[in-house]
């Protein structure tokens, strides 16, 4: 923040050496650090990709055991959509209340046997799509998030379908967008609803990380004393000054 010039990270794949400051800058979203330049690790292109829907009652949803293989498998998607529309995706979305759209990529043989036991735990998809329409259709399902103006994001560290069960009674005609693999839920609720959505999704299993379109409640994020602590310590550290900082909001629920 007083100008100061430095580089981190390494140009080797395993780097154990200080620090990775990169990630804290990265992390911060401006709050520590201007960000001027990026070295980019690629990788090559999966051999194999394949997108698999499904359409899921509310009971369905709740039944942990229907999930309980995901976290193994690791798929790069496992999004579930309520009430959002879906007529722009590549692909027509099942009458169920909700969808689940399952996203495996990898070498061919791991591929199949990812989509045999996918098949196997919730049944015959709706619709498949392999190759690149697959990797339209999870495109189109990360801009979902910008569906309405009006947006509760939440972070959770249950990461299958099952932690949508809070919403399932309380907040049945809610539309929401689940990205259970990231642990991210956005809830497009109207501004009558907001109070009863934040409720249900209350700690532990649900933090609030960003409102959108409506006014928030006070605070955003509620961290802990000690996570408080350590942020005041690192912003003290590297922006002495407050000269990045972003704002009462950034200072509650950020860097």
């Amino acid at each position: 923040a007083d100008g100061t010039l430095a580089r981190t990270g390494g140009r080797v794949v395993k780097n154990v050496a200080g620090y990775a400051l990169h990630r804290l800058a990265c992390g911060s979203r401006g709050g520590l650090a201007v960000i001027l330049e990026a070295s980019l690790k690629l990788l090559p292109a999966p051999e194999t990709r394949v997108a698999l829907v499904f359409g899921a009652s509310a009971a369905e949803i709740a039944d942990g055991a229907r999930w309980a293989v995901f976290p193994r498998l690791e798929p790069a998607v496992l999004t579930v959509v309520r009430g959002v529309p879906v007529g722009a995706l590549p692909v027509a979305a099942p009458t169920a209340p909700f969808t689940v759209f399952v996203g495996l990529e990898d070498d061919a043989p791991w591929v199949a046997e990812q989509e045999a036991a996918c098949v196997r735990a919730l049944g015959e998809p709706d619709a498949r799509l392999e190759g690149d329409p697959a990797a339209a259709l999870w495109q189109s399902l990360t801009d979902l998030e910008d569906s309405s103006p009006v947006r509760l994001t939440f972070a959770t560290a249950d990461n299958t379908p099952e932690a949508l069960s809070p919403l399932l009674d309380l907040a049945p005609d809610v539309p929401v967008v689940l990205h259970a693999p990231a642990g991210r839920l956005h809830a497009f609720a109207a501004p009558a609803q907001t109070a009863a959505v934040i409720a249900a999704l209350a700690p532990p299993h649900f933090e609030l990380v960003g409102v959108a379109g409506t006014e928030s409640p006070e605070p955003i994020v509620a961290p802990q004393a000690a996570v408080l602590a350590l942020r005041a310590r690192i912003r003290s550290a590297l922006d002495p000054a407050g000269t990045l900082a972003l704002g009462p909001r950034w200072e509650r629920g950020g860097f």
